[in-house]
């Protein structure tokens, strides 16, 4: 599969609060979030990764 744009998007209470992009060479993307909302969202990420990786290891 060629990849040609990913975007990562963080949504706090059905508000986007911090997206990130790459595009070819091309990255962008800020908003700071607080430590304490980014050591949250870490977590999210983290188990979200760890669920993707089962989906994929089941096909």
């Amino acid at each position: 599969m060629d990849i040609q744009h990913t975007r990562v998007t963080v949504e706090i209470n059905h508000d986007v609060q911090f997206s990130r992009f790459h595009e070819g060479e091309q990255k962008g993307g800020v908003q700071p979030l607080a430590p304490e909302v980014i050591a949250i969202v870490k977590a999210q990420l983290e188990d979200a990764l760890l669920h993707l990786e089962e989906l994929a290891s089941r096909k």
